[in-house]
Parts: C-alpha cells; sequence; structure tokens
C-alpha cells in the first residue's frame, strides 16, 4: 500500500511497525484432524501430499486484531492508516449523503465530527490562523463536506478531568488520608487517557499497572458516548443511524475507538465510527480545499438543539499540560477538597529531563500528596521499575506515551521547525482559561444527560471504562519477518 509523504514513522515511541511477534498471519482455523498432511509453503499457494493446490487467501489485521493479540506492546501504523484514513471517511460521507436522498424521512441520519484542542492548535499553526478562525473554518468546511454538526471536545474534557479529580479524592481518602503506615512505599493512581500507554499495559505490565489505573474515560471516548447517547436520544435518531468522525493527535486513538468496550449499549455500532489523525486531515483539506486560509465560515451553526449547551463563538482552555492538564487539575481540586487550600499556581520540578516532572503539596512542611508528570516510554519502563520494586512516591502520574505529550502526538502535522512546534503550543493555551467546574453550560448537560449527578449509574456508565490483561498466546509466535 502506498502512503502520503505525511505520514511516516518519527523519532516518537509510541508506536510501532507490525511486531515480529504479530501471530495474525500464521494463525489458522483449519482442522489438525489430519496429522498425516505434509505441506509445503510456497509465496502464492501450499502443495498438500494429495497434489491438491489452494490459493492462499491475503492476510487482514484489523483494529481488534491488533487488540486481542499479544504480539506487538502498541500500534502498527500501518494498520492504522490502512483502516481510517482519508479515502474511508470520504467515502463514509458520501455513503451519507445518498442514503439520506433515499431513506424515508421517519428513519433520521446524522453526521457528526468532533475535532480535539490539540488538533486544532497544529492546523491553526500549519495555516498561520487563530485557533478561533480555525475552529469556525474547520466547522464550516466539515459541514460543506455533508456533516451535521461540528464538535469541540473541549466539554468531554471537562468531563474527564472532573471524573479523574473526583477519583483520586476517592482513592486517596480510602488509602492514605488517615494512613498510619510509615513504608515509603506508594501506589499511585495513574490516568488512563492515552491509548499507547492503555495498550501496552494490557499486553505488558497488567499484573503490576492495571488495578492502579483510572477508570475514567478519555475526552475522546466520551464525546462518544455523548453523540451516540445523548444526541440520539435528544434528536430521535438511532445510534447505528449516526456517524461519528473524530479528528486526534495521536494514530492510536484508532485503536481506542475500536475497543469493544466502546460499543453502544445495544451494541449496535462503535461510539466512534472513525478516527483521523491530524495530518490525515489535513490531507483531505488539501484534496478538497485549495485554499482553507480563506475558507468561507459563514456556514450555518449546529443544531439548535445544541445551542444553549455549546456556543461556537465561546472558545476556552485549562491550566497545566497540552495533553489536557490533568496533573493541574487534580492537583487543586484534591487540594481544596482533602485539605481545604487553595492553591493559585502547580511548582513543576523537573527530573532527568522535561518529560518527568514531579509536584508536591507542601504544607506545615509536611508532604500532604506528591504527583508526576511522565511522557515517552523510556520515563513510563522506569516509573513502572520503580513501582515494582517499591519505591515508587508518587500518588498520582499523568501518563502519555508521546515524548512531550498529546501536542505533539504521532498523528500531528510534521515536516514543521522546531520554532513552528512551540507557536503549536502557544496557540493551544491561548484561549481564555475556564476551570472544568466552572463550565457555564456543565450543570445543564449534567442534569440532561448524566441524572443530575456525576456520581450517577448512568454517569459511571458513559464517564468511565474498565482495562483487563491480554493474555499471551507465546506458543503461537513464530520469528516472523515483515
Amino acid at each position: 500500500m502506498s502512503f502520503s509523504g505525511t505520514v511516516r514513522l518519527t523519532d516518537l515511541n509510541d508506536f510501532i511497525a507490525p511486531s515480529q511477534n504479530c501471530i495474525k498471519p500464521i494463525l489458522d482455523k483449519r482442522s489438525t484432524a489430519n496429522q498425516s498432511e505434509r505441506m509445503r509453503f510456497d509465496r502464492d499457494e501450499i502443495n498438500k501430499s494429495s497434489q491438491e493446490k489452494r490459493i492462499l487467501k491475503p492476510v487482514s489485521v484489523t483494529l481488534d486484531d491488533c487488540l486481542a493479540c499479544s504480539g506487538c506492546i502498541t500500534s502498527a501504523e500501518t494498520v492504522l492508516i490502512e483502516q481510517q484514513g482519508p479515502k474511508e471517511f470520504l467515502k463514509m460521507i458520501e455513503e451519507f449523503s445518498n442514503d439520506n436522498k433515499v431513506i424515508s424521512k421517519e428513519l433520521k441520519s446524522l453526521f457528526v465530527v468532533s475535532i480535539s484542542p490539540q488538533s486544532r492548535a497544529s492546523l491553526a499553526a500549519s495555516y498561520n490562523l487563530t485557533v478561533e478562525d480555525t475552529q469556525r473554518k474547520l466547522s464550516a468546511f466539515v459541514r460543506s463536506l455533508g456533516a451535521d454538526i461540528c464538535l469541540d471536545t473541549t466539554f468531554a474534557r471537562n468531563f474527564s478531568l472532573l471524573a479523574t479529580a473526583e477519583e483520586f479524592v476517592d482513592y486517596y481518602r480510602k488509602n492514605y488520608l488517615n494512613c498510619t503506615s510509615t513504608s515509603l512505599s506508594i501506589s499511585p493512581l495513574i490516568t488512563a487517557i492515552c491509548p499507547g500507554w492503555v495498550c501496552y499495559v494490557e499486553k505488558s505490565v497488567s499484573d503490576v499497572v492495571i488495578p492502579l489505573m483510572s477508570k475514567v474515560r478519555s475526552p475522546q471516548a466520551i464525546a462518544g458516548s455523548f453523540v451516540k447517547d445523548y444526541l440520539s436520544k435528544t434528536m430521535n435518531v438511532l445510534p447505528n443511524r449516526i456517524r461519528h468522525v473524530t479528528i486526534m493527535p495521536c494514530f492510536d486513538k484508532k485503536l481506542e475507538a475500536s475497543r469493544s468496550a466502546f460499543l453502544t449499549d445495544d451494541g449496535s455500532s462503535r461510539e466512534v465510527d472513525l478516527v483521523l489523525s491530524t495530518s490525515q486531515f489535513k490531507e483531505i483539506l488539501d484534496e478538497k480545499c485549495a485554499d482553507f486560509k480563506n475558507f468561507d465560515s459563514s456556514e450555518q451553526p449546529n443544531y439548535l438543539c445544541l445551542l444553549d449547551i455549546f456556543d461556537e463563538n465561546a472558545l476556552y482552555n485549562h491550566e497545566g499540560s497540552g495533553s489536557g492538564g490533568y496533573l493541574e487539575f487534580v492537583f487543586k481540586y484534591a487540594a481544596k477538597e482533602l485539605f481545604n487550600l487553595d492553591i493559585s499556581s502547580v511548582e513543576y520540578v523537573a527530573q532527568r529531563n522535561k518529560d518527568i516532572q514531579e509536584a508536591r503539596l507542601i504544607h506545615d512542611n509536611k508532604v500532604l500528596f506528591h504527583m508526576a508528570l511522565c511522557y515517552g516510554f523510556r520515563n513510563i519502563q522506569n516509573l513502572i521499575r520503580k513501582i515494582r520494586v517499591g519505591k515508587c512516591a508518587y500518588h498520582f502520574v499523568e501518563v502519555m506515551a508521546c515524548p512531550s505529550g498529546c501536542l505533539n502526538g504521532g498523528g500531528q502535522i510534521r515536516g514543521i521547525d522546531k520554532m513552528t512546534s512551540n507557536v503549536v503550543e502557544q496557540l493551544y493555551h491561548s484561549l481564555p482559561t475556564v476551570q472544568p467546574g466552572e463550565w457555564p453550560n456543565l450543570k445543564l448537560l449534567i442534569n440532561r444527560w448524566l441524572g443530575g449527578s456525576l456520581q450517577s449509574e448512568k454517569a459511571n456508565r458513559m464517564l468511565k471504562t474498565q482495562y483487563q490483561a491480554v493474555k499471551s498466546t507465546k506458543s503461537m509466535r513464530f520469528n516472523l519477518e515483515w
């Protein structure tokens, strides 16, 4: 298969090529009853003892195979791009438009595109636009292609941040608030919003890490549950009649969307049908929009039923890292909830490199809790070693597989210099800051969608998930060369 010039492996280590341990090509579901059968492998066929020739089917590796197989640690870029790319998006939206022309009015349908803030910042830097102009033009562009609604996933990040902060407060109260143990070892609560990290944990270090992982969904997964649950019911559209596409900074988000846990309640469809990386979406822009910088952004707004919840002209950001600011928000929230301390700013202390930073809450010369940012697999492996040997000093860790976090994700636009990379970060943080709990329409959406509380049974289903170990199949592994 051919790849565009924008799709290439970089120095990031959050994804790898298909592993030599990938078991898919050598799995054969045929009966093994005839043990005397002698086979000779050839490029196109297998000769049996009976001289019968059989043409082999091409090997097909799906995203589900990648998740179920214990061969690779994280994702295979070729699989991700082949199954969820620009061609698939354009085909999906064309089929959607054609279906709408022939299907009865009683069977409504909906096409939704959700854009992450990190992807938006990368596109803004690429086209030398402000974040606000970029959002308006992106919304107008996807609607010009045939989409009905364009969402900014900031609202989903707010829910993810709030749920994570509440989870940590409960975790700390249960394990450490009145603890009299003198042990220096701490079992931290670790974020699980990075799919490359989650995939690594489930396949390689599940015994140690899964019990410590936060159960809160990522912003993409929460946006998926919102679209296929809230929008489905509000607009009276069956979940399987909704197409939901997300634009994300990371190829591994495609793997996340393929998890069996992220199906609709009735099992009829995935909550996110297709994921495009930022660079893949730019390919679509280059093909379909010759002058995106001057694209007319006066297209009609989102559906009226969403106008009292989302204001396309009122974008905002969070404090903290470019990966969602989880440590920053959890730190301040926990300080207030646990110790009634108001923290205006968090002081970070870099360790061996800028991708491992620590923050401590100190009061009356006592360390109340200790948190860390941990980005990139080299730092992650050091963290796991400390946990294994009982020398971890952190109560909470924000983990991302990509060095420098989500703003430098593997799916972001490449071919730009370091100065432009800094511009991406500046653009990301250029919006006004609003605390997740102070979002004007938060309570309105909690009441309408989650039964009035973040602790409700509905909120638990929509905002949280579970993780499980992927069993090793060493007996099935061969030393294959790709």
